[in-house]
């Protein structure tokens, strides 16, 4: 291209206020489901469905877990650090908005000049300041801006998706914990029935009505109780260990007075319409505004293929220390344009390309997968719910068929393997009841999460930078 071309080509697009380069944005498709495939969800009172809040764990009724999550709000580390990365984004976008207005800069030497044939010396002073502006008018700067601007958005968004995850973990911890503790009196309080049956097969084997076999077997059974409540008590210590560090406190600072998820209350979530979610989770508005970023990063590489320009105005004050002095004013434009750079910016601008069309299937997988989420929680909790009414059944009933084998056994109606078997089978049920209502309370705190948490999402097309 010549000079004269390159010349009227920067005149044409500068008396148009710079040549639109940058793709007009449209908000990516992804599949959206019409309805939920999992049936409303049935879950303990009470019957009325709560909408997902900010404050979605009050739901559950409890107020440690209040505390809990109110101090993890104030202490995690994990939103501390999210925290600072908005700031890193912030302070990028200053700088990189900085390129968009004029420049000013100073100047300024003295100088002292010794003739060495001693014919004297001279000495002097200069100061300037100098105006420079890019005007941008293939809008590059302001791709560029743009770029940095949803990067900011992208870590707002980050951090709602970040205390997301520390809530759901936490409900996940602070559930455990409970119900650690009621599987721990569950298996204590097997544990003093198997002692109880001990003793009665060791008064039978030394009165010649029952055999060494069975007083091995119950004392094999004893054992296990034991070390069940062992394994219990690790388990228990792990997750207390995991609350304190959500909370931001070292393991071992922080205390849990409930004794069991009976104190809770299992709510029942209102789910709303499938394209709800793609406004609702900050983890799929921060893939889009990345995705806006990299759309801003397309349009940068572009614009570097066409010439930039340069405009600035100097003023210039000189003068020596024994009287005179003179100014100077400049004015100066300056054009450039790449002509051979081997490839460096056509190898920009694909990746910027490649890059964005990454960004857009990590969009629609995030959205297939936070469905994919919310399914798996409403399944959770309908399912769940009627298990645990099945297991309670069956706990009852097997408690039932212990205490009848005790009482046969003791009058020499039943052998001794009936009253092992019915004494596994209790705790078998027992244990696994409370196990199917942690997973119920698991899937009820993910189908909050998995909806959104209630976070406040900016209206569609505006900017949360602005908004913060």
């Amino acid at each position: 291209m010549s000079v004269k071309r390159i010349a009227a080509t920067l005149a044409l697009c500068l008396a148009a206020t710079g040549c639109a380069i940058a793709p007009d944005w449209s908000t990516p498709t992804a599949a959206t489901p019409a309805s939920w495939s999992q049936p409303t969800p049935a879950a303990a009172p009470p019957p009325e469905a709560v909408a997902p809040t900010a404050d979605w764990w009050r739901r559950f009724g409890s107020a440690e877990f209040d505390r809990l999550m109110a101090q993890a709000m104030a202490e995690n580390v994990d939103l501390a650090s999210a925290r600072y990365r908005i700031e890193q984004a912030r302070a990028a976008l200053r700088s990189v908005a900085a390129d968009r207005v004029p420049s000013l800069d100073a100047s300024g030497t003295v100088s002292r000049d010794q003739n060495l044939d001693g014919g004297g010396s001279d000495s002097g002073w200069n100061g300037g300041l100098t105006l420079s502006y890019d005007p941008d008018p293939f809008g590059r700067n302001a791709a560029l801006v743009d770029s940095a601007r949803y990067d900011l958005e992208a870590e707002r968004f980050g951090r709602e998706a970040t205390r997301l995850v520390m809530e759901a973990d936490l409900a996940a911890l602070y559930f455990t914990v409970l119900s650690i503790r009621q599987r721990t009196d569950i298996a204590r309080e097997n544990l003093a029935a198997a002692e109880q049956v001990l003793e009665l097969v060791d008064a039978r084997v030394r009165a010649g009505a029952a055999t060494e076999l069975d007083l091995a077997q119950q004392r094999s059974a004893v054992a296990a109780f034991r070390a069940q409540l062992a394994a219990l008590d690790r388990q228990h210590r792990e997750a207390m260990n995991g609350l304190a560090v959500l909370v931001g406190r070292p393991p071992g600072a922080i205390g849990v007075r409930e004794t069991g998820l009976r104190s809770l209350t299992l709510p029942r979530v209102a789910t709303g319409q499938p394209a709800d979610l793609l406004q609702r989770r900050p983890d799929l508005r921060r893939v889009e505004a990345t995705l806006r970023a990299s759309d801003a990063d397309v349009a940068a590489a572009r614009a570097a293929f066409y010439p930039s320009a340069t405009i600035s105005v100097g003023t210039a004050v000189s003068g020596a220390f024994d009287g005179g002095v003179s100014t100077l004013a400049s004015l100066a434009g300056g054009l450039a344009a790449p002509i051979f750079d081997g490839g460096r910016l056509q190898g920009q601008f694909d990746a910027a390309d490649a890059r964005r069309m990454e960004l857009l299937e990590s969009y629609r997988g995030a959205v297939l997968t936070a469905y994919r989420e919310t399914e798996n929680a409403m399944a959770g909790v309908d399912t769940g719910s009627r298990r645990v009414a099945d297991l309670a059944e069956a706990a009852e009933q097997a408690g039932y068929a212990y205490e009848l084998s005790r009482i046969r056994y003791e009058a020499g109606a039943a052998d001794f393997l009936t009253v092992l078997d019915a004494q596994r089978t209790k705790l078998s049920a027992d244990d696994t009841l409370v196990q199917a209502q942690l997973s119920t309370f698991l899937s009820a705190a993910d189908l909050f999460v998995a909806l959104g948490g209630g976070w406040e999402a900016v209206p569609a097309g505006a900017s949360l930078s602005a908004a913060n």
